[in-house]
């Protein structure tokens, strides 16, 4: 019994002395330092930075969408009075990797080239015979084609939406055909 007491003691001296400790180290640091005279000069204010004004996000101008295949990539430009795009001019080094076998996919991104990092919300055109996969963050759509030599998606930009068209080069000798 004895015993018992004896650890219970100094189990609650340990554990007033952690106490302690905690205060200790939880207290503000003091030091000697004296109290500048009240008759001193406040210090000055430094200006504030001024900050702009938030400007709205401007809308979309056709030709800052692009389209990405791994390290490649082209702008996209507007085709024919709708509102959709393809492939523009500067796009003959993607177009060249637009190979897809009959039986494969070809995986391809969208984003803007002043927001990379924005992911865009895509879907399906509407009654199309063999639509992408579209993966569920946005941004990437695979196109898997049976025969169809145009991979379509939509896209939402601010308060419109375009539909995206990428010509496709089948291969019919990687297939299975």
């Amino acid at each position: 019994m004895l015993r018992i007491q004896l650890t219970l003691q100094r189990t609650r001296i340990l554990l007033a002395g952690g106490i302690l400790l905690i205060a200790l180290f939880a207290l503000p640091i003091v030091t000697n330092q004296t109290q500048p005279p009240a008759t001193s000069n406040p210090p000055t204010a430094q200006p504030q930075p001024t900050i702009p004004p938030p400007t709205a996000t401007p809308s979309y101008r056709p030709g800052t969408i692009v389209l990405g295949m791994g390290e490649h990539s082209c702008a996209l430009t507007p085709a024919g009075n709708q509102p959709s795009l393809t492939l523009g001019d500067g796009c003959d080094d993607v177009e060249e990797r637009l190979r897809l076998p009959n039986s494969g996919t070809i995986w391809l991104s969208l984003t803007i080239s002043d927001q990379p990092d924005l992911w865009l919300p895509l879907d399906i055109i509407t009654d199309d015979p063999t639509p992408p996969q579209l993966d569920q963050r946005g941004r990437y759509f695979g196109c898997t084609q049976d025969g169809e030599q145009v991979c379509q998606v939509k896209v939402e930009i601010d308060t419109g939406a375009y539909q995206i068209a990428i010509p496709l080069t089948l291969d019919g000798a990687a297939g299975g055909a």
